[in-house]
């Protein structure tokens, strides 16, 4: 018969979560993948009703699910492999330095600390980082954009200029400005009949998408000096 589960302790829970940071231990230890992660709290002893803090980790769904399932041929992960995995994590993520806002004042660090980049900062930016490369993917794929999409874009890159230089912000606002131009092309080709009108807004549309393809190299130039740890 299956041992019940009894739910943690809200002390030990949030214990857990924040000294990982939402970060599962066993991608770390396996890529050094230090992305946020939808997950749950696993028992590294396997045994759920031992519920000290230093027999939890914080996996994500995939990494949980075959933690606590016994394969057939291939080796299970041990209990030493993911304490030493956890283990790491943790002292990784507390030699992490906290995210300051810009509008607030903190003591100054040392010149070490200053060089540093958080992970909650790398989060935001990489963020934007991959909705700008989604934008320019779209546009290149489908050589059309819609009006929403364009709202889309501007409101979810609009902390850049909190986050990076005004050469990252200026080029996102580009990328925004060009956005709209191809959107409204792609309205007025819906109703556009053949001929040269036609022809020089299609002219237009391929210009623009030409643009955006040239804009991949350009998007990691920019944004890679802010996404580099050390």
């Amino acid at each position: 018969m299956a041992t019940s589960r009894k739910k943690l302790s809200a002390a030990i829970d949030v214990s857990v979560v924040t000294r990982s940071k939402r970060r599962c231990a066993l991608c770390f230890g396996l890529f050094g993948d230090v992305e946020v992660k939808r997950g749950q709290i696993a028992h590294v002893d396997r045994d759920r009703t031992n519920d000290a803090e230093d027999n939890l980790a914080f996996l994500c769904l995939p990494h949980h699910d075959e933690y606590d399932t016994t394969p057939s041929q291939s080796k299970r992960f041990t209990p030493d492999e993911l304490r030493k995995y956890r283990d790491d994590l943790h002292a990784f993520m507390a030699d992490q330095p906290a995210l300051s806002w810009p509008d607030v004042a903190t003591p100054p660090r040392s010149r070490r600390k200053q060089r540093e980049l958080s992970i909650e900062l790398y989060d935001r930016r990489v963020s934007i980082y991959r909705i700008a490369k989604d934008l320019i993917g779209r546009v290149v794929a489908l050589a059309a954009l819609d009006m929403d999409a364009v709202r889309k874009f501007g409101l979810d890159t609009e902390e850049a200029a909190f986050l990076f230089d005004h050469g990252v912000s200026d080029f996102l606002a580009e990328l925004y400005k060009r956005g709209i131009s191809l959107a409204v092309l792609t309205e007025v080709l819906k109703q556009e009949p053949l001929g040269e009108r036609r022809v020089q807004h299609v002219e237009k549309q391929m210009e623009i998408v030409l643009w955006f393809n040239d804009q991949f190299g350009e998007l990691r130039s920019k944004m890679a000096p802010f996404l580099t740890f050390g």
